[in-house]
This record gives C-alpha cells, structure tokens and sequence, in this order.
C-alpha cells in the first residue's frame, strides 16, 4: 500500500459497520472508491473519492479508472466483474471470516479479523504516505464525468416515466437513513447506476440474485427496525410472484412503502434476448390492477403517471400506518448497460 501510486478501493456490503474507517483510509491514501454490487449507502456519494459501482449498474467511467490500478484493497466483498477489473494489479483482501478469503478475487494477500480495527491500523500505518496528485486528479475527473451524465439521465423526461427519473424522485423524497429493499431484474441496476446514497442501507439478493426478494425483505427489516422507513423498490415482474405477502404485510400492520416499476414487460430477458438477436418471447407480462389488489389486501395504494403524482404518493406514504403501494407507469428503455454491449 506505501509503494501504490494509482490505488483503489472496492467496498461490498459485508464493511457496512466500517464505513468511518474506509472514509479515513481513503483520505489519507489518496484513492478511489468503488462499491460492489449492491453496497450503496456505505459510503456517500459526496465523499469527493467515491466513484459509484463497478459493474452491472455501476458508474461506466469507473471500470477504465479501476483497470489502471496497481494495489486494490477488497473490503468485505466478493464482487470481481470480469472485464471491469484490473489484470495485474496487487489485491489485499480484507474479511471478517476466512471462508471468504480466496473464493472469488484472486488476492494476494488475505487479512481476517475486525474490518473497522483493520482499517484503523492501516490508516496509522501510512502516516508518511504521500498520494499521487496525477492519480487524484484521474479520480476527480471520472466522478465528474460521471456526476455530469447521472444529472442528464435523471433528469430525462418523458410518458410513461424514464426508470432514472423514477429513482431521483425516489432518492429526493425519502428519509435519508432509510432501509431501501431492492428486488432483482431491470429495476435493480437502473436503480443502482443512479440512486445517489447518503447513509442510507440497501437489502438484496446480492448471491442468487432472485426475483420476487424485495417485499419479503422489506417485510423483515421493518420487523427489525420499526423505526425506520423502509422502502421497497421492485418491478412488476419481481412483485407479482409474492403478491399474496400484500396480505402478509396488512395483516402484521406493516407500514412499509412499495414502489412498483411497472412496464409490463420482464425488460432485462428482452433485452438480453436482442442482444443474442433472439426474437424475444415470453418476456411481456399480463399485469393485474395492482392498485385494486393492494387495496383489497388492506393496503392504501396510488398510481402515478407524473413526477409530482410520484411526489405526492411518496409524502403521503410517510404519514399512513398501513402499507403503502404506488404503482409507477415506467417506460421501456433497454438499460445502458446492454446497449454498450450491442
């Protein structure tokens, strides 16, 4: 780590209790911050080093950025997306248990024990340690780069509502420190490419990637954490195969807030299937009233076809006792991701 000159960080979920200590390293190294699938919220976005994602729904900028590395420091991941990482750069791996080490990122060196405490200790160690200027300013540049274009995805207007505009009004108007339950499937890496995150905690399926996650899960984290907003964010897809747990969450007076991407499509099989140039099949969906459903399940219910029906919805959504459900009409847009591979 002393003799890096282009180092960088990649955070997974498994460092959530260390964000502290990741933000103190990373001001004294002098490096750039990528988070793995799915840690949004660990670090803030406005910590000037954090880049974003690496990888599906990550920041596109960050992967040429990473490849030039020559010390990565893993913490608490296992996210190593091929073609988005360094070939010859030295890898430490950082775990609390020592199954982890070794499975997935090819390290060469291991270090098990208390994340926070780890960090500390390196962070002491580097007293001396000068960050290159030249690669700080590559840093600074590629979350610039990437700041820019976020804003103009965001900001993107159209009927039915883009996903990247849905996820800044999502972003703008709940509780900062919210538990945000994210289902599998298109929604999740529009979600992840441009949420913008404060201290907020992302639940997913981060292993099995299953569909149908995001309304058991936010079920469960508002038993944990009563006091706490939590939000799910799913797409119709993901929340017609537990529609009975609508039930579930009414009947245990949950008030938890679900958020349907609803285009009527299974939009990531589309869009894989074009890019094999397959014709796709199988991948529109026979959607129900999702409104009229929620309500007979005991749940108040909205659907929002503009940004301040969005607004308004997510508002009242905080002040109710029961669930809440709003069905958002989202275009179909194939996600960039899948576009830069055509």
């Amino acid at each position: 780590m002393l003799k890096a000159k282009r180092p960088v960080i990649l955070v997974g979920n498994r460092a959530n209790l260390a964000c502290d200590a990741i933000r103190k390293l990373a001001d004294r190294w002098g490096c750039g911050i990528v988070m793995s699938y799915g840690a949004k919220g660990i670090i803030a976005d406005s910590h000037p080093y954090l880049l974003g994602g690496l990888g599906e729904g990550g920041n596109p900028f960050a992967s040429d950025l990473c490849k030039q590395s020559d010390v990565v420091l893993a913490i608490g991941t296992s996210w190593w997306p091929e073609y988005h990482v360094p070939e010859h750069a030295q890898v430490i791996h950082i775990e609390e248990r020592i199954s982890a080490i070794g499975k997935v990122i090819p390290s060469q060196v291991g270090i098990i024990g208390n994340i926070a405490e780890i960090l500390q200790a390196l962070t002491e160690g580097m007293a001396d340690y000068r960050p290159n200027p030249d690669w700080l300013q590559l840093v600074n540049q590629c979350k610039q780069d990437w700041n820019e274009q976020n804003k103009l995805e965001r900001a993107i207007s159209s009927s039915p509502l883009h996903p990247a505009l849905i996820v800044s009004i999502v972003e703008q108007n709940i509780d900062k420190d919210a538990i945000i339950a994210l289902d599998e499937g298109d929604v999740t890496l529009w979600f992840l490419r441009n949420f913008r995150g404060t201290a907020h905690q992302l639940v997913l399926s981060e292993r099995w990637r299953t569909m149908g996650f995001g309304l058991p899960a936010a079920m469960a984290a508002k038993c944990s954490f009563p006091n706490r907003q939590v939000v799910c964010v799913t797409g119709d897809g993901g929340l017609g195969m537990v529609q009975a747990d609508l039930i579930t969450a009414a009947r245990y007076r949950l008030p938890i807030t679900v958020i349907i991407f609803n285009n009527g499509t299974l939009q990531m099989e589309h869009d894989k299937m074009m890019m094999k140039h397959l014709r796709p099949f199988g991948t529109d969906i026979s959607n129900p009233n999702f409104v009229q459903i929620a309500e007979a399940s005991g749940w108040v219910a909205k659907r929002a076809e503009t940004n301040d029906e969005l607004r308004i919805a997510l508002d009242e959504a905080k002040s109710t006792s029961k669930p809440y459900l709003i069905d958002v009409q989202t275009a179909k847009i194939t996600h960039p991701d899948f576009q830069i591979q055509k």
